[in-house]
């Protein structure tokens, strides 16, 4: 059964990255970012300058507007899921839909206090580059900006041909689901870290994972 989860999960990524520009080889976030770049405005206007690659975040942040402000004015770190991630997770939920004869869901009419909630989840109270969590073996637990739900990060540093542990910094970024075990955690690496705005660090999510951190269908199917 968990193979077919498996496969089906691929299957889904896949038709994703056929579907949606930002998964093209040409992409700026297809390789890892080493170093911190700067950009002139804040967490929400950078998102707005690329909207090949978020447009799907900002359709989501415009019915949920205290997680917008947030991005606005606040201090925070992002971890931003893509347009890929979201076209993932509502492949999953309408293939399942399509199924029980269920119309299908969009971002549009997705119920809002379930979107919101789940994205809370990828915006982390307070301003840190990698470098901050460096010191944590372990990694760090975090909180979310506004409903203060616990996340964890671990700080990774990738191999360089012929050069261990010389390669670029990514990090894993986890949903423990209120689990101390850690083999049940849902996870997803970063595609690129570090882009500091005037108020907050983007980290952009890797193209492989799903929006939701595995509760998009379970709260969306209803």
């Amino acid at each position: 059964m968990k193979s077919i989860i498996k496969i089906k999960t691929m299957l889904i990524l896949a038709i994703a990255c056929l579907v949606l520009p930002s998964c093209k080889k040409d992409s700026p976030y297809r390789d890892y970012q080493n170093e911190v770049q700067e950009f002139n405005g804040n967490v929400l206007r950078y998102l707005e300058t690329q909207p090949a690659t978020f447009s799907s975040l900002l359709k989501v942040l415009d019915r949920s507007p205290d997680l917008k402000e947030l991005l606005n004015s606040g201090k925070v770190t992002l971890f931003a899921p893509t347009n890929e991630n979201f076209a993932a997770a509502l492949y999953e939920l309408n293939q399942i839909r399509t199924e029980q004869n269920k119309p299908q869901i969009t971002l549009e009419n997705a119920d809002q206090v379930e979107l919101e909630t789940m994205l809370d989840k990828y915006i982390i109270a307070g301003m840190n580059t990698t470098d901050y969590y460096k010191s944590f073996l372990d990694g760090s637990y975090v909180r979310t900006a506004k409903f203060n739900y616990q996340m964890h990060i671990q700080y990774q540093k990738q191999n360089a041909s012929g050069f261990q542990g010389g390669g670029p910094v990514t990090i894993t970024f986890s949903d423990p689901k209120n689990l101390t075990v850690k083999t049940n955690w849902q996870r997803s690496l970063t595609n690129a870290v570090n882009i500091r705005t005037s108020n907050g660090i983007i980290n952009i999510l890797s193209p492989t994972h799903i929006f939701g951190f595995g509760d998009f269908t379970i709260k969306l199917n209803k």
